[in-house]
């Protein structure tokens, strides 16, 4: 309930920034209007101050009202009445919350909750295939772990909510030709980046079961499958927030279908990339002693070479963009999906043969 109620507020924040954004004003000149954004800046500030005279007053009650250039004067008439009524509204709240609170308390003590008898209705075991419980388990996991949890749904709208606002902000330039193919190449580096660093956890998926990772050697599935179950939430949510991006991308930056859609796979490619080499790198040298309970007791090398990594590999890639930027663009596009896919291809590979040569199947 607390997770479901966090998640249903941070989407609230996000969608009153995102209204916040849309409202940044095409061909924006800040140089041009700096006199009329300063006069709105004084004007706000002078509102404000007499909407809320009263922590005014209680300022002046501290700093004093100047009288000359060197002197104050605190103790005046308006500051005294202030601080009179900032009294008896602290006391009315204290007073209301005793009897409040009392009545809640005998309340609450008089029917204890342990003693409650709660009719279940029964029912039956149901069986799942391997695969299905594997993924069910790490389903249950995911939810029931906040930092995993909040971490993956910040990536959800923190990537549309950054990809939005640099678009609204290329917007409102005038840009060239070298402006658009910077603007598109940016837009590539800014998914990467946000979008492989939260790939960092799939650096410990085996580590982080510390003591109990023996388990992986008795589970009688095999590693492709301990493999997807571990990342399948991962690459949900990924796909939610590439394709969201994408979305936004197609209508705010003005990209053609044809390039939303490159974009889209080799952006995906990348990532899906990304995160095997992470897997991969907690099969070849895991870090079981760095958990204990499932707990942090050491910086995991392995997570620190996959934010390296994701580093390495959104700047080359973004290079190389604007590399094929100056070439017609619908084959610069083509080039980077085929670049993405062999990328993906190659990390397929290498995962699959050093999971053989450590577990022997795969």
């Amino acid at each position: 309930v607390q997770l479901a109620f966090a998640a249903v507020a941070a989407s609230a924040i996000v969608a009153v920034v995102f209204a916040l954004v849309s409202r940044i004003p095409e061909n924006l000149d800040i140089v041009g209007q700096a006199s009329k954004y300063f006069t709105e800046i004084q004007s706000f500030l002078k509102q404000a101050g007499q909407t809320f005279v009263v922590f005014r007053l209680l300022t002046a009650m501290i700093t004093g009202n100047e009288i000359f250039r060197n002197q104050r004067d605190v103790f005046v008439l308006p500051q005294i009445a202030t601080l009179g009524i900032y009294i008896l509204v602290l006391a009315g709240i204290a007073a209301a919350a005793y009897f409040i609170e009392r009545k809640l308390f005998f309340y609450m003590a008089s029917r204890p909750n342990e003693h409650r008898k709660r009719l279940q209705k029964e029912r039956g075991n149901r069986t799942s295939g391997v695969l299905l419980s594997a993924v069910k388990k790490e389903t249950l996991s995911f939810v029931r772990s906040p930092a995993g949890f909040f971490a993956n749904y910040i990536m959800v709208f923190a990537l549309p909510f950054a990809i939005y606002l640099l678009n609204k902000i290329f917007a409102s330039m005038h840009t060239r030709l070298l402006g658009d193919q910077l603007a598109m190449g940016f837009n590539i580096l800014m998914i990467l980046l946000i979008m492989m660093s939260t790939n960092m956890s799939m650096a410990s998926v085996f580590s982080s079961d510390g003591k109990a990772a023996y388990s992986l050697k008795t589970n009688p599935q095999t590693l492709r499958n301990t493999v997807i179950s571990k990342t399948v939430i991962h690459f949900a949510l990924t796909l939610i927030s590439l394709g969201v991006t994408a979305v936004i991308v197609y209508t705010v930056a003005k990209f053609s279908a044809a390039d939303t859609v490159f974009l889209f796979f080799s952006m995906l490619f990348i990532n899906i990339g990304h995160v095997f080499w992470s897997v991969e790198m907690d099969i070849v040298k895991p870090q079981y002693n760095k958990y204990f309970g499932g707990v942090h007791i050491g910086a995991n090398p392995n997570e620190v070479k996959s934010v390296a990594a994701a580093f390495i590999i959104s700047f080359a890639f973004f290079g190389v963009s604007l590399f094929f930027f100056t070439d017609k663009m619908s084959v610069a596009w083509i080039k980077l999906t085929l670049i993405a896919a062999a990328f993906l291809g190659v990390r397929i590979w290498l995962l699959i043969n050093r999971g053989k040569v450590y577990f022997g199947d795969f």
